[in-house]
């Protein structure tokens, strides 16, 4: 099975990039007393400019140097300056072979860096998940993780490595969304469901794609196919499930109006007592069936579902008047400024 690609060529490149506008150099790669006490026990000036360069790269992005890697002008002179050295002796730097990796044991010794062992691996794997359940964006959730690889200090892998944690955080996510979706359903209706995509009537599209066509000019036989539609798609007995997944948000903002009315009538609001008779659930439907019912066609026909949030409507204006005149009604504020 092929790899999954969640990100671009140039999403890899910013995600590695060694950083270049001066703030970034600042914030990133300044070296403290301490870490210059540790890079000046270094004899040569060219390894003390590789060791601390390194050091920087692992701090941000969070990677490995490259052998021969090219440095940008700008971090080169930065790091350079901090030490004294001139950026010219980084030619000379790690010409005897074991040199780097006795500098690379150092920092992880001395700095807390780690690699990416398997238990480390499961760990951050586990760690994406529920973060990835909020996202859909690859390059958005690669950038969390380098993120989290630095705050842990763990050498983040190659670009291939972590490209396939954030493609199996999504997969794993998309997995989960759809075992939620389908979990109460039974066997027939998941089979009715997978049968969505067969060809429509040995035509060219599928049941799925016919029952989302517009259902074309109005009349008799465009009235069918609707019916038609709506009778393919109530045989699969997805209604109890579609109720419960609409009822679930609607009780819970039910209950947090009570909530609020009962906190406002408490007088612990900067909203008047008297505001809690309009901010809860019975008087938002009572006030939007009543817009609904006088308001005169077609608006009353196109609006008669919508008593909750017309209600809604109205209490979120009375209460932005009131909020804007201190808690008080705008007739009062007009009557005491007259």
């Amino acid at each position: 099975m092929p790899r999954r690609s969640v990100l671009t060529e140039a999403q890899h490149a910013e995600l590695f990039a060694l950083p270049g506008s001066e703030p970034d150099l600042v914030r990133y790669w300044t070296l403290s007393s301490a870490d210059l006490r540790v890079i000046t026990s270094r004899r040569r000036p060219h390894n003390r400019l590789g060791f601390a360069l390194q050091l920087c790269a692992l701090r941000y992005p969070g990677r490995l140097l490259k052998p021969g890697e090219f440095i940008p002008d700008a971090p080169l002179r930065f790091v350079g300056d901090q030490l004294g050295v001139e950026p010219d002796a980084l030619a000379d730097y790690a010409t005897r072979g074991p040199t780097r990796y006795e500098q690379l044991d150092t920092l992880r010794e001395v700095f807390g860096f780690r690699q990416l062992s398997r238990p480390i691996h499961a760990e951050l794997q586990a760690w994406l998940l529920p973060i990835a359940l909020t996202m859909t964006g690859g390059i958005d959730l690669a950038r969390i993780l380098m993120e989290e690889f630095r705050r842990r200090q763990i050498i983040v892998p190659g670009i291939t490595s972590l490209e396939r944690m954030v493609s199996k955080a999504l997969l794993d996510a998309e997995r989960n969304v759809g075992n939620l979706l389908t979990g109460s359903l039974t066997s027939v209706q998941c089979g009715l469901l997978d049968s969505l995509l067969l060809q429509h009537n040995a035509g060219r599209i599928s049941i799925l794609a016919w029952i989302r066509q517009p259902p074309g000019r109005p009349g008799r036989r465009a009235f069918a196919e609707i019916l038609e539609r709506l009778s393919t798609l109530r045989a699969i007995g997805l209604e109890p499930v579609l109720l419960i997944a609409w009822l679930m948000p609607i009780v819970t903002l039910g209950l947090a109006l009570l909530l609020l009315g009962i906190v406002i009538a408490l007088g612990r609001t900067a909203w008047p007592r008297w505001f809690a008779a309009l901010a809860n659930p019975v008087s938002l439907v009572a006030i939007g069936m009543l817009i609904a019912r006088i308001l005169p066609e077609p608006a009353h026909t196109w609006l008669d579902g919508a008593a909750f949030n017309l209600g809604w409507l109205v209490v979120y204006a009375v209460s932005t008047a009131l909020l804007r005149n201190g808690g008080r009604s705008p007739v009062a504020s007009r009557d005491e400024a007259a």
